[in-house]
């Protein structure tokens, strides 16, 4: 897929509104930065076999907005960031570019960065991260009112349709916008994407229906201990 962001200079957020230190993105305070998790993303976007000219911070921000946010979001508060991380590492160079009367940096890939990505290639990710912002309120729902509950529910399915439009116009866009040579990994990405927002558009669908007919948050629901068996029965699979 060619599947950001936050301004140079503000703190970064993560979803629940905490601060993210740019370290842990970026590689500050020592490490290898082909570990790092949020250079990866950009200096795979910049290593696409078809881009035949340098690119600059907006048009990478602008890339990643239809595609690394998909996968991985906390990589796209930082798309002004990371190409300097990557020349400092020499993974890409930077050349003077200016359109108009405007004056910025354009970025390319090195020899070196190609040969980290491939290495990178080869390694194990930290496993999948699920973040529904909205679940937290859910999860701590008995706190609160039924009404409450019945809105957060909602708006999860509210949000995940609005993510299934929005990708099924990415989608749509494919033929026109896709690099050469990209389709089939593409399709594979955008699929994975898509039934995890289909999944949860339906879970908004049955939570909604069942909570319709609560009273209260901490009601005695007799559907809870057939769905921790279901879960215990899946996790022995």
């Amino acid at each position: 897929m060619q599947f950001g962001l936050a301004r140079a200079g503000r703190p970064r957020r993560d979803h629940a509104n905490q601060v993210v230190p740019d370290e842990e993105l970026l590689g500050e305070g020592g490490g290898d930065v082909p570990e790092r998790p949020g250079l990866r993303p950009v200096l795979g976007l910049l290593g696409i076999s078809g881009w035949e000219r340098p690119w600059t911070t907006y048009e990478i921000a602008k890339q990643a907005r239809r595609s690394v946010r998909w996968v991985w979001p906390r990589a796209e508060r930082l798309m002004y960031d990371i190409p300097k991380k990557l020349v400092e590492q020499g993974y890409a160079v930077a050349t003077p570019a200016s359109t108009g009367n405007r004056r910025s940096m354009q970025y390319s890939i090195t020899d070196a960065g190609r040969r980290a990505l491939r290495e990178w290639l080869d390694t194990e990710g930290a496993g999948r991260r699920f973040d529904v912002e909205q679940l937290i309120r859910v999860f701590y729902a008995e706190q609160g009112d039924v009404e409450q509950l019945r809105r957060n529910i909602e708006r999860i399915g509210e949000q995940a349709a609005a993510s299934r439009r929005d990708l099924g116009q990415v989608a749509g866009d494919a033929e026109e916008t896709a690099m050469p040579g990209r389709a089939a990994v593409n399709a594979l990405s955008i699929k994975l994407v898509a039934d995890l927002t289909e999944t949860i558009e339906n879970w908004a669908a049955w939570a909604r229906t069942e909570v319709g007919g609560w009273d209260a948050t901490d009601t005695e629901w007799p559907e809870a201990d057939a769905i921790f068996a279901e879960v215990v029965r899946r996790g022995a699979e």
